[in-house]
């Protein structure tokens, strides 16, 4: 987040965000605010986390509070999102607040009575939504389009209004967010970071939820003609926007996320089951909600070490920069392929970082991409690059960890992407490693092949 001050970048023009600008703005907007008391950047990142934390519990108690659950389901679900759900090493990006707000947005404003605010709570909402992430919008924009069309009879003008008002709130968010806003979502419905699903307990878990629950659910509240029978529907069709984005990585923590409405809808359903049923179903999710936890924490290269899971890192993670500096001067280096905090910030306390547009390299995973990170290497002389194997590939050997338990016996139908290939063939043929500083290899460009490919960029 530094490097928005530093670098004064600007959001999606200058470097690529996967989520809407509120997941970076909130913690600056709360640095500035504790500037005063002089608490850095990473402290006021903690302190937005955990303001993030408690907002998504106190939304997650007042929609539960807006849906048709006895009070015993009701406690024992927000004891299980209030206790399990917190995943801090994960940041921002995995909060109930951000995952809950399209399901939330439409259960708060389905008790407005006024037409008027009704049509600028739409439009409003949609905005809100892709401020904090793109395929939120297109979630909420369903579900709610599905409640005002169901609900037309009631109040038929307002209710053609505030369907108009979503592309009007989503035009003048995308207005404002530029044309780059959206390149996160086509890089993903490619499949780029897709995981294989499989058969695990947590899937399951939520497929019985999806599939039989809250249908079954859905089909007695309209058989009987219960008054919140449309509203259920279209949190339904909310929570059916997100099945994409759980089951593209189709790790626990994507699942649950992405499937928190849809697990508070299996709450309304349970309610329907007997006490074992219940009991059984609560069980099931607290075990789920505990297995998302361990594979969290077990993903974390430190904890791992510490608890004797992997072996003691042996990359150094700090750069002698008097060495660095004897061999570049004060010039500024690329970094196109991944290095510890700590060598990132002494770069660029030295002034010798070269920010580029993706934040780290998982996201960098098609040949279109790569190349241009070349190109983008190339506009510099120098280039700091591990000593150590650099290619990076997604299969179901490495990947495994991250779903807990993966099986391994499915065929292979095509070969992986392999990061870090068209990289090393550029150093190759148009670069010289010069030295070697610790773990690290520099890199000189040779001079008339840069003149050549980019006679137009200063060196």
């Amino acid at each position: 987040m530094d490097d928005v001050f530093r670098y004064h970048e600007r959001i999606y023009a200058d470097f690529s965000f996967a989520y809407g600008p509120l997941l970076l703005y909130f913690p600056l907007w709360i640095h500035a605010l504790l500037r005063p008391f002089h608490i850095g950047i990473e402290g006021a990142y903690y302190v937005a986390l955990m303001l993030a934390h408690v907002i998504g519990l106190v939304v997650a108690w007042v929609t539960l509070e807006n849906l048709p659950i006895s009070r015993k389901v009701k406690a024992i679900t927000l004891c299980l999102f209030a206790i399990l759900s917190m995943c801090p090493v994960m940041g921002l990006s995995y909060t109930l607040v951000r995952f809950l707000a399209p399901f939330s947005t439409l259960v708060f404003i389905s008790r407005i009575k006024n037409p008027l605010f009704v049509v600028l709570a739409f439009g409003l909402g949609e905005a809100l939504q892709l401020a904090v992430s793109p395929e939120l919008g297109f979630a909420f924009a369903a579900g709610a389009c599905f409640y005002a069309i169901c609900m037309t009879a009631e109040n038929g003008l307002a209710r053609i209004l505030a369907i108009a008002a979503l592309p009007v709130g989503a035009g003048l968010f995308l207005w404002i967010g530029g044309p780059h806003y959206l390149d996160s979502l086509r890089l993903y419905s490619h499949g780029d970071l897709n995981l294989i699903v499989e058969p695990l307990g947590y899937i399951i878990l939520f497929l019985i939820a999806t599939v039989w629950l809250v249908p079954r659910m859905l089909a007695g509240a309209f058989r009987q003609r219960r008054p919140e029978a449309v509203l259920l529907a279209s949190l339904f069709i909310i929570c059916l926007g997100l099945l994409p984005p759980a089951f593209g990585r189709s790790d626990p923590l994507h699942v649950f996320f992405n499937g928190a409405g849809m697990f508070l809808l299996a709450s309304v359903a349970i309610g329907g089951y007997s006490g074992n049923i219940r009991k059984l179903w609560f069980l099931c999710f607290a075990c789920s909600l505990v297995w998302m936890q361990f594979v969290n924490f077990m993903l974390r290269p430190d904890v791992r070490r510490a608890v004797g899971f992997a072996p003691k890192e042996t990359q150094r993670n700090w750069i002698d920069t008097s060495q660095l500096e004897s061999i570049i001067g004060d010039a500024k280096i690329s970094v196109p392929f991944w290095v510890p905090l700590r060598v990132e910030d002494e770069l660029k306390q030295g002034g010798h970082f070269l920010p580029d547009r993706e934040s780290f390299n998982l996201v960098v995973t098609n040949p279109d991409a790569e190349k241009a990170r070349a190109a983008r290497m190339d506009r510099v002389q120098w280039a700091l690059i591990p000593a150590k194997d650099v290619l990076y590939r997604e299969t179901p050997s490495n990947t495994s960890r991250m779903l807990g338990i993966g099986y391994q016996f499915y065929p292979k139908r095509r070969q992986p992407y392999v990061y870090g290939a068209i990289l090393l063939d550029e150093l190759q043929r148009h670069w010289t490693p010069v030295a070697t500083v610790g773990d690290w290899i520099v890199y000189h460009q040779n001079a008339p092949m840069a003149q050549t490919l980019h006679p137009e960029r200063t060196q």
